[in-house]
């Protein structure tokens, strides 16, 4: 008999299918179109199933060195690839099966807290939701375990991105006249004239220097790099030299930008001195108005001094005051080596290339040890890799390096994440609520917080967070994400319920939006909701 199956029969369970059955749902499992994306995933669930069949130990430290091939005897503890893989794991298990998927009859779990799978016949599904309604606490947090690493995670990423992510409070002020609503930028792509390859990782490098830029006079707010991503592959963007008033139409209705940057730059090549020509355009996304276009061109060993060139003459451009003097060191180290790997680094986060991101990052923090954003940096881009030992200390030496930032914003954003990182909720809450207080109109600093609440014990918190961000003004407050953190945090507080209704109307205004990815996590968290009510209507999403 399959270990799988006296395991199941020893605890009162039904019996376990036959070893054949659940190999024919792995290969299903792996071959299915939520799994093609996920390699590493589909490696952890065969050698998870294998081994249980076959009847083998599975703990933590051997899964780390046989699957994610860690060295004998390192420290779980400190590094926590295996426990993060894992919640990942049972995160596309559910969307697995809440996608109507299961064609061998068989369903394959994993248990939260364990790393031994669970083989059950599909029949045993509908018993096992029924049997979890009078426990729904339990449920959410066993769902929210599911679901938290493929969700969360994305929006940690833009305080690194930009220095500006950390989130809103519970409370803001009324637009009576307490604050003037800051007029928002979205910094797009930037197109590569020459395609030359020696320069091409200025496309990516160019937004992210010049949002950190604008934002450092925080006259303006700059959209998170990974929103605007985001949005560049739901609409088919190409970076181009102009946008249509139809195009920057869209971008509105998808990021709430009141201007959108674009641009152009050519890598003039040897023949020229090695000389860069940046030509920047700034348009006004509600009347389609080009109103601050500007052309710089520099050497590239002077890139750094060339966009800050081009900063100040689009802040003038934009009438936005001097960033000053010393802004310029918080932007990128001053090392040509260093900053160019920074702000690559930045640009693998923002595309989702996060092996990539650690790789130039790391590089950044060797030529320039003192970088504090850098390390803040290269702590989420461990994290999302699944070294949370080592994200907790890249982020405690961002935090430690911290006194040396000019800016007090960042200073406060590097200890939030340190906070975050070190497992510290509410002290991480609490810097994140300050940060708020000064930007009180900041959406993205909203949507964090509510999740960080809703992660951290306080989901009545992250409701009245919610509220107060559907006070602001439009188009920020018809944002679906703010109904996606209801969704989240109603369910947070079991009222499973609610919670599904509110994820219901974050895809249906995704999908008005264009926002496709954000439509298929609304879709996915309603249907997983509805599965653990043992409401059949799961079927249907």
């Amino acid at each position: 008999m399959a270990a799988g199956s006296t395991v199941n029969q020893a605890r009162g369970e039904s019996p376990c299918p036959p070893a054949e059955s659940v190999r024919a749902e792995l290969n299903a499992i792996c071959q299915s179109a939520v799994f093609q994306s996920a390699p590493r995933l589909q490696k952890l669930l065969r050698y998870l199933v294998e081994q249980n069949l076959e009847g083998n130990p599975l703990k933590e430290s051997i899964v780390g060195v046989a699957v994610f091939g860690r060295d004998p005897g390192y420290d779980p503890k400190k590094d926590g690839v295996v426990r993060t893989e894992a919640r990942r794991l049972r995160a596309k298990l559910i969307e697995y099966y809440a996608a109507g998927n299961g064609r061998e009859a068989v369903v394959i779990d994993l248990p939260k807290g364990s790393y031994v799978p669970a083989f059950r016949f599909a029949e045993d599904k509908e018993s096992s939701v029924t049997a979890a309604i009078p426990a729904p606490r339990q449920a959410w947090r066993r769902w929210v375990a599911l679901l938290a690493a493929g969700i969360a995670a994305t929006a940690l990423l833009s305080l690194t991105i930009r220095q500006r992510w950390l989130v809103a409070a519970p409370k803001i002020p009324t637009r009576a006249g307490d604050s003037v609503r800051l007029r928002s930028v979205a910094v797009l792509d930037f197109r590569n004239l020459t395609a030359r390859p020696e320069s091409a990782w200025l496309a990516g490098a160019i937004p992210e220097m010049i949002s950190a830029d604008l934002a450092n006079g925080q006259k303006v707010r700059t959209i998170p790099g990974e929103n605007v991503s985001r949005m560049e592959t739901e609409l088919a963007l190409q970076p181009a030299s102009g946008l249509s008033r139809e195009t920057l139409a869209a971008v509105r209705r998808n990021l709430g930008a009141d201007i959108v940057v674009s641009g152009a730059y050519a890598d003039l090549g040897a023949g020229s001195g090695g000389r860069i020509r940046l030509d920047i355009w700034a348009s006004d996304a509600r009347t389609g108005e080009l109103i601050a276009p500007l052309s710089e061109s520099g050497t590239e060993p002077e890139v750094l001094d060339l966009l800050a060139r081009a900063g100040e003459r689009l802040r003038g451009g934009l009438h936005l005051e001097a960033a000053g003097e010393a802004s310029g060191s918080a932007l990128a180290p001053r090392d040509p080596a260093a900053a160019r790997a920074y702000v690559s680094g930045l640009a693998g986060l923002r595309r989702g290339d996060f092996l990539q991101a650690r790789d130039q990052l790391r590089r950044s923090t060797q030529l320039d040890p003192s970088f504090a954003p850098a390390h803040a940096a290269l702590s989420s881009a461990e994290a999302r890799l699944g070294y949370d030992g080592v994200a907790r200390d890249e982020a405690r030496r961002a935090y430690e390096l911290s006194s040396t930032l000019t800016n007090d914003e960042q200073r406060r954003a590097v200890e939030a994440q340190f906070r975050d990182a070190n497992h510290e909720p509410a002290r991480a809450i609490d810097a994140f609520v300050r940060l708020f207080r000064d930007s009180p109109d900041n959406i993205e600093y909203g949507l964090r917080l509510a999740r960080v609440q809703a992660d951290g014990g306080r989901p009545q918190e992250a409701v009245r967070t919610v509220e107060a961000l559907r006070r602001l003004p439009a188009p920020e407050s018809a944002d679906p994400r703010i109904d996606f953190e209801a969704a989240y945090a109603y369910a947070a507080q079991s009222d499973c319920r609610t919670g599904a209704q509110f994820a219901d109307r974050a895809a249906r205004a995704a999908q008005d939006a264009h926002a496709d990815l954000l439509y298929a996590r609304a879709l996915s968290f309603e249907s997983g909701l509805l599965w653990y009510l043992g409401d059949a209507r799961w079927r249907e999403l």
